[in-house]
């Protein structure tokens, strides 16, 4: 299926007509959906910016993602309070709403598109030896781009967040704030201890799922591993097919969860496309944020309380550089005046592995694209209401052999819709002729660092992440791809055709055969981050040399200063990053709540 659009690849300006209309932007499937938009996105759901924002709040909110969203909602429920939230990007688009399109949004106007500095131990075959790293650029922040995963790791995460000393962040502490969030709708699925069934974050299975699917899970109980239906559960070791932040087969972005219901609220002003530039103060004091509207026009902004930095790991450190908060060094090396030397920006943290690609048998016929549309259209169902074979996910002990800690998450993918310039092309099969295997490394001890490239709040920062320079993420990666291997022998895959392909990664076909000395070649030429970047403002106890904020988010040395984002964890959470994202925000709304009631 062939879809394609009058000569743009972005998605601006999706959905701002009023329902039902919707002029005819795009080809087949986005045309479609354009012309049926109110069935996916009724544009009257979005905030609307504020046409007279005030001088002065009393909260600012930076970023619109999966934490500021959050925020905006949770404060804006005391009417006495004047919240704003400043978002660099707009709206969700359409096609954010479909599951299978998922990948035609990267490289779009609602991604940052980062990419690191030229590495040295990963990434080795990318142009110019730089990873690249998505990051969602809108309203909903990357729970508009990503695969909607709902996973929150693994309890002894949060166990050792506290016992290196920030008090309130075990997993007893936490689960409150993840049921908070959540909105289950398969309690009989999942152990509803650990479940919320009437938070605004709905979650669900996707409505489709190949034979493929089905046979790597039963793979799983072959080789000896639980079929293990609910991973947030008591046990997380085992093979699922994943729950997602979906409800009748369409995304559920933050902005949909914890915004929309909040867009009547007068207390609450919303400004898209508007760039904070600098946090400005008094002192030691944060008395506002710097920003650039949508026309370009610098304006200030105060707050009577505080400016929350809910940016992101990478956007987040970037600022509080900006604004005088970070390394003294790097700081006077660009001419930026030091009002608070701290570890800003190290501790850097990602999920990388490597894809192990196999085929298989393609045994049924392909769904048209015709057929694809129809049924997400008529009836969420189909093709296009899940994101593939990646709903299935498994966890292992792969190194450390520890059932109760894995420490690989391995992802399996194959493609069902893809962009190449301004052509979409999506194609199914139930069972596809290639797919891979994706084991990554559940907690690196490789770190990397942010840092500033120029004083220009639009330019991209330096993003040194430094993938795989511990040994250790390397043994584990490599055990990780034995156990690949491995799946892919089992009796159940043999059956559907699985035989390992013998396409080589570029740079490595001199190696002979698929040794160890191989897939180590594979690793650093082309490393596979899945997007779960962390811990760049880190949280810890003031006896901590690294830590950025407190176990109350509050910026060391600083007042009326919190960031509230994925940057504050210590270390990278063993799973997805989204729910632990907006379980920190459930968190810190609470704390923000208890300093500030009156």
């Amino acid at each position: 299926m062939w879809l394609g659009w009058g000569g743009s690849s972005q998605w601006s300006g999706v959905g701002e007509s009023s329902c039902p209309g919707g002029s005819a932007l795009f080809a087949g499937l986005v045309q479609v959906l354009l012309r049926a938009q109110c069935a996916v996105i009724d544009p009257r759901e979005n905030p609307r910016d504020e046409p007279n924002p005030r001088a002065v709040y009393d909260f600012v909110i930076v970023g619109g993602g999966s934490a500021g969203c959050v925020l905006a909602n949770r404060l804006s429920e005391n009417p006495a309070w004047q919240i704003l939230l400043l978002e660099a990007g707009g709206d969700e688009p359409i096609p954010a709403r479909v599951p299978g399109l998922v990948e035609t949004l990267w490289n779009t106007d609602v991604d940052w598109a980062y990419r690191s500095v030229p590495q040295t131990t990963s990434c080795l075959g990318y142009d110019g030896r730089r990873c690249p790293i998505p990051r969602g650029k809108a309203l909903g922040g990357s729970s508009v781009i990503n695969r909607m995963k709902y996973m929150r790791g693994n309890r002894r995460d949060y166990d050792a967040w506290a016992a290196a000393g920030n008090r309130g962040w075990s997993f007893d502490d936490v689960l409150p704030y993840f049921l908070k969030s959540e909105g289950n709708q398969e309690p009989n699925d999942v152990d509803t201890i650990y479940h919320g069934f009437n938070g605004p974050l709905m979650v669900e299975r996707f409505r489709n799922h190949s034979r493929l699917s089905e046979a790597i899970v039963e793979a799983g109980r072959d080789l000896g591993y639980r079929v293990n239906s609910d991973p947030n559960g008591i046990w997380q070791q085992g093979f699922t097919r994943t729950q997602a932040t979906t409800i009748n087969g369409t995304r559920v972005s933050a902005a949909r969860a914890f915004l929309q219901p909040a867009r009547t609220r007068t207390n609450l002003h919303v400004l898209r496309f508007s760039i904070a530039t600098k946090i400005l103060f008094d002192g030691i004091t944060a008395t506002g944020v710097r920003y650039s509207d949508a026309r370009g026009n610098s304006r200030d902004v105060y707050v009577t309380k505080e400016v929350l930095l809910s940016a992101g790991t990478i956007a987040t450190p970037q600022l509080l550089m900006l604004s005088g908060i970070g390394p003294a060094e790097h700081l006077s090396q660009m001419g930026v005046p030091v009002l608070k030397n701290l570890r800003v920006g190290d501790n850097l943290q990602d999920h990388v592995g490597v894809e192990v690609p196999f085929t298989t048998r393609a045994e049924t016929a392909p769904m048209s694209g015709l057929e694809m549309s129809a049924s997400f259209i008529l009836a969420r169902s189909g093709p296009l209401t899940s994101t593939g074979l990646s709903q299935t996910v498994a966890f292992i002990s792969a190194r450390t052999h520890n059932p109760d800690y894995p420490d690989v998450q391995v992802f399996f993918s194959d493609r069902l819709c893809g962009r190449s310039g301004d052509n979409i092309t999506c194609e199914y099969k139930d069972v596809d002729g290639e797919f891979n295997i994706i084991p990554v490394v559940l907690r690196p001890r490789s770190r990397g660092t942010i840092r500033l490239a120029s004083l220009d709040p639009r330019e991209p920062p330096m993003i040194d992440t430094r993938y795989l320079s511990d040994p250790w993420d390397m043994e584990v990666a490599l055990a990780g791809v034995r156990q690949a291997l491995r799946i892919s022998r089992s009796r159940r895959l043999a059956q559907l055709g699985v035989k390992p392909s013998p396409r080589k990664v570029s740079g490595c076909e001199k190696i002979p055969g698929f040794s160890d000395r191989y897939w180590e070649c594979a690793l650093r030429r082309r490393t596979i981050s899945v997007c779960h970047v962390v811990g760049t403002a880190k949280m810890g106890p003031a006896e901590d040399p690294a830590a950025v904020v407190d176990d109350r988010l509050r910026v060391y040395g600083l007042q009326h200063l919190r960031v509230v984002d994925a940057s504050v964890m210590p270390t990278v959470v063993s799973g997805n990053t989204n729910a632990p994202t907006i379980m920190i925000a459930e968190k810190a709304s609470d704390m923000i709540k208890q300093d500030w009631w009156q």
